[in-house]
């Protein structure tokens, strides 16, 4: 299983404060009055879609709506242990699931409860967690670029002794499959900006993506984040509920 997420931490003053770059066309992303009214039977949804190929998660309403703009003939099914499931066909026919959780992975109803309950009856090839990140080293990740999880580290559990603090965490690289996949991450991929040149980002498919249960809003924090990790690309919250 495999974590994939944006980056998206704010530069410099200047940066954050500027307006987006122009599309080069009209993005149409759903909104939620676009979704299906009304559940399909799960009969039915099993019949359609089950197993799926692959199983987003997601968090915010925006990434929730991102993932569903991609997709065609979106049904919702209403399963009793995993509440509202989306499910639709990608351009290229896969089945896809998209579930919204609640932000913190070990909450009730975060990503490591619903993964525990819908891999049994999704049965999906694989799990992608998708959102956005902080970068943690401006040169390896920056503002816009697209992080490829290619290892998570869960950075939360520790051991404090007197001479340092010892790693606990798990160091978790990604599955047979998703690694073959990952390779190949961004070929043939450009930004569609009308002027490339206003926000040059690229697709990385080496990231070493952080994840703990911390919004990180601390620069001290960060910079003990950066020192135990200095191989880190960037940090998230949810990946750890995939590991």
């Amino acid at each position: 299983m495999e974590s994939t997420t944006h980056a998206g931490e704010r530069g410099n003053q200047g940066e954050s404060m500027r307006e987006p770059p122009e599309l080069k066309k009209r993005v149409k992303v759903l909104k939620k009055e676009n979704l299906p009214p009304k559940t399909t039977p799960w009969k039915d949804i099993e019949k359609k879609f089950l197993p799926v190929d692959f199983l987003l998660l997601t968090t915010k309403e925006c990434e929730h709506l991102s993932c569903l703009s991609f997709l065609d003939d979106i049904k919702m099914g209403d399963d009793d242990k995993l509440g509202p499931v989306n499910f639709g066909f990608n351009s290229s026919k896969l089945k896809i699931a998209v579930i919204k959780c609640l932000m913190g992975s070990s909450s009730p109803g975060g990503s490591t409860v619903v993964v525990q309950e819908a891999v049994p009856i999704l049965r999906p090839k694989a799990v992608i967690c998708v959102g956005y990140c902080a970068s943690m080293n401006e040169k390896k990740a920056k503002l816009g670029d697209v992080i490829v999880s290619a290892k998570l580290i869960t950075y939360a559990l520790v051991k404090v002794r007197k001479e340092g603090i010892e790693e606990r965490g798990y160091v978790v690289p990604p599955q047979q499959g998703m690694a073959k996949l990952i390779k190949d991450a961004g070929a043939g991929w450009k930004a569609p900006l009308k002027k490339p040149e206003d926000l040059k980002v690229t697709v990385r498919n080496d990231g070493v993506l952080l994840s703990g249960p911390i919004v990180l809003d601390n620069p001290e924090l960060r910079r003990q984040l950066k020192e135990r990790f200095r191989q880190g690309t960037a940090i998230e919250m949810e990946g750890e509920g995939t590991v």
